[in-house]
Order: C-alpha cells, then structure tokens, then sequence
C-alpha cells in the first residue's frame, strides 16, 4: 500500500511506510490546519455526540433513588403481608368474637385493618426515604406531596396485598411462604432491585 501511495500521489515510500505503522494517516497534519492537532478535533467536524438525559434530569442522586424506592417498597410489603398475617391469630384467639360482640361489623373490622396497614406503611415508607436523604442525598423536600401521595398509593396497594393473601389461605405460615414467593418475583422483575432495562425483552414487556 506504501508503494502504491508513493507512485500515485508521490512522497518517500520509507516515511509512508513508517508512518502507517504508527498509526498516523495523516488527520493530525490536516487537523493542525485549523489549529487543533488532533485526529479526534479532525473527526469532530464530521461527527458530533452529544448525550442528554431527557428523564430525571433534575433528580440529585438517581441511582441512589431507584434502589432506596425499589428496596423500600420491597420491605413495605414483607412488613404489611406480615402485619396481615396477625387476622388469623386474632380468629385463633378469639379476639373476633369479641369485637363482633360489640357493635361493629366485619366491614368496620376489615377497613380499620386497611387504614392501620396504610398509616404503617406510609410512615415506613418516610423514614426510609428520610434515610435515604441523609445518607444517599435524595432530594425529597422539592417533591414531598407528590412522595406523600405515591406512598399513601403504594402502601394501600401492599395493604390490600397482604389482606387478599389472608382471605385466600388458611393458615399464617402459608400466607408467609406465598407472601415471600410472590414478592421476591415481583421485586425481581418490576424493577425494584435493578432496572427493568437489564431484564430480557420478553421480561420487560
């Protein structure tokens, strides 16, 4: 190739040689034009990368926020479906009886259950995020109601969660075992360990 250089174009066929070994093809003595001497500012008039965060871009730490948020909503569940669990040691007990005995009803029984289960989770849900602010730098204070009102959401979904596993087993040991089955395929693949971008295609759909 150095031969062919040389007879077409001209120039000394050694130096032609030697300096394709090292690499030089000649970008950094045209670049050196313009006042740059790089093959990599030769390149740049041809191709510009830029790169921009178009989701998020205003959020301090978000690594640090996807997992507190992933890994707080995953503990929130463990904690609600075990609190859920407590219905069959009041029914074994017969603390039932003893509230139905009074006047209330099953729905007032259910509901104060739910309530309870949303008012635990939500003030679980802030000392981890207040955790995650102190330790990690999660900006909470510029998005506390919409934070207030996504965890009164999520703490009333896991609070209904752990009350449908009660209604559909018989006994607290397979409500936990169901409870921990459930809940490790859904952390797993809903994005609360790592982002579901990493997950297969098939996964994420």
């Amino acid at each position: 190739m150095a031969d062919a250089i040389a007879d077409t174009y001209g120039g000394d066929r050694d130096r032609i040689l030697s300096d394709m070994q090292a690499g030089n093809f000649g970008l950094s003595s045209r670049a050196g034009a313009g006042g740059s001497g790089t093959s990599a500012d030769a390149m740049s008039r041809f191709i510009r990368i830029e790169r921009e965060q178009v989701a998020g871009n205003d959020v301090l730490s978000p690594t640090a926020t996807l997992l507190v948020g992933g890994w707080a909503m995953q503990f929130l569940l463990f904690a609600v479906s075990t609190s859920a669990a407590a219905l069959f040691y009041e029914r074994d007990r017969g603390l039932f009886q003893r509230l139905l005995s009074a006047p209330v009803s099953r729905a007032d029984v259910l509901w104060s259950k739910f309530i309870y289960g949303i008012c635990w989770g939500l003030i679980q849900l802030m000392v981890l995020f207040l955790a995650g602010h102190i330790l990690f730098g999660i900006d909470i204070q510029h998005h506390l109601p919409l934070l207030l009102l996504v965890c009164t959401a999520a703490a009333a979904a896991c609070t209904s969660f752990g009350l449908l596993l009660a209604a559909i087993v018989s006994s607290p040991d397979a409500a936990r075992g169901l409870a921990t089955f459930v809940i490790l395929i859904m952390s797993a693949i809903g994005g609360a360990w790592f982002p579901i971008s990493f997950m297969p295609e098939f996964i994420q759909h």
